[in-house]
């Protein structure tokens, strides 16, 4: 948009400019542009591949000791997987995250939700909770690993 407009104010005026002077108006006018795009905000999580959609808010959860609840409907692959992520939630904080079936109130909740796509997932992060929603097993894989991405290092234990 800001490139047509230069383009537009270059076209009407262009025969009266010197050459010289033209070159160095579009220059800095270039240069202007190019400034601009870069300092613009842009809230990014260092998170691969990049949510389709992101909502970021101001706050931080202690996820050392959270318990994790998950629905009675999760076949036996992701509530695996669940349990795997608890183990290492567990290991990484020196916390025992206990995993229970049900809704829990605080801590981690893993809720199917039939709605979302194959390999769909919601993060609902609050002060106290962080409710994951998926279809299946795989949204709850990216969910998961999307929450290992934003938590530190440690989360993946010692190699």
């Amino acid at each position: 948009m800001f490139s047509l407009v230069i383009w537009l104010l270059f076209s009407k005026f262009a025969n009266r400019i010197k050459p010289i002077a033209m070159k160095r108006i579009f220059l800095l006018l270039t240069i202007i542009a190019a400034v601009a795009s870069c300092c613009q905000e842009k809230l990014m999580l260092d998170i691969v591949p990049y949510p389709n959609e992101v909502n970021l808010k101001s706050g931080s959860i202690d996820i050392s000791g959270l318990p994790i609840s998950y629905n009675s409907d999760l076949d036996a692959s992701s509530k695996t997987y669940i349990e795997a992520f608890a183990e290492q939630l567990s290991l990484a904080t020196g916390k025992l995250s206990v995993v229970s079936e049900g809704k829990g109130e605080d801590g981690f909740s893993f809720i199917l939700d039939p709605t979302l796509a194959k390999e769909a997932y919601t993060l609902n992060i609050g002060r106290k909770s962080v409710e994951i929603r998926a279809s299946a097993l795989n949204g709850f894989v990216y969910a998961i690993q999307t929450l290992k991405q934003m938590l530190p290092v440690e989360i993946y234990g010692s190699a």
